[in-house]
């Protein structure tokens, strides 16, 4: 009943288009085309922040998939898990009555029925988007929290080398909340921000780096947890 997320790998490999680009980036700097550094900047930017949010939703997906397959009961889950699946199912109840689709609620009752007294968690779902519309630290979050890691910014240590040698702790909910912020202004703005390759850099390791050490804390945290359970 091991869990091996494999979203982790999967998002470091996606970046190859990324890391394209900044190479692409590197090139017109050099050869002093300071309107296509820009341009390519900008769409790497683009690029950098999409992929780690389809990251996160796929991490989300793979761990509800999880549950799921392996039929893991609800007393060994975190109860940010079990309360999030069961929010979900309540407002199909709710759903079903406004419509009165009767038989709808009895399978959904039962569901929930079962899933608390852990006979059956064969049809856990978890809700694996973001809030159409909505980004930034709150955002990831909230996801985040429906996989039991409710204050992901402060249980995921992200440390970087600087240039002495020496290692640095980073911002994690800063980086997030830059990107966005500068992310929106270029999509809703048509702004051009003063990006540099390096800064790119410096935020592609953060992401990346905080990418391996969520998926190392969820599989740990959720394998501990069933392995005392079962």
């Amino acid at each position: 009943m091991t869990l091996s997320i494999e979203a982790g790998s999967e998002f470091e490999e996606s970046l190859q288009e990324f890391n394209l680009l900044l190479e692409l980036a590197v090139q017109a700097d050099e050869n002093d085309e300071d309107e296509q550094y820009a341009v390519f900047l900008k769409c790497a930017l683009l690029l950098l922040t999409s992929k780690f949010e389809c990251f996160l939703e796929e991490l989300v997906e793979e761990v509800g998939d999880w549950i799921r397959t392996e039929n893991v009961p609800c007393s060994v889950l975190p109860i940010e898990i079990s309360t999030h699946y069961t929010h979900r199912r309540s407002c199909n109840v709710e759903s079903h009555y406004n419509q009165a689709k009767f038989e709808d609620i009895r399978v959904s009752s039962t569901a929930l029925a079962k899933f608390w007294l852990d006979q059956d968690s064969g049809d856990f779902e978890i809700d694996c988007k973001f809030s159409y519309g909505k980004h930034g630290e709150k955002e990831v979050a909230k996801l985040l929290r429906r996989v039991g890691v409710p204050d992901p910014f402060d249980a995921i240590n992200v440390e970087i080398e600087k240039a002495d040698g020496t290692t640095q702790q980073v911002d994690m909910a800063g980086i997030v909340n830059s990107l966005t912020a500068i992310r929106n202004n270029v999509l809703h703005q048509n702004a051009s921000p003063q990006l540099t390759h390096v800064f790119l850099l410096e935020k592609h390791a953060c992401l990346l780096k905080f990418s391996q050490e969520l998926v190392t804390h969820i599989e740990n945290m959720l394998g501990g947890l069933v392995s005392q359970g079962t």
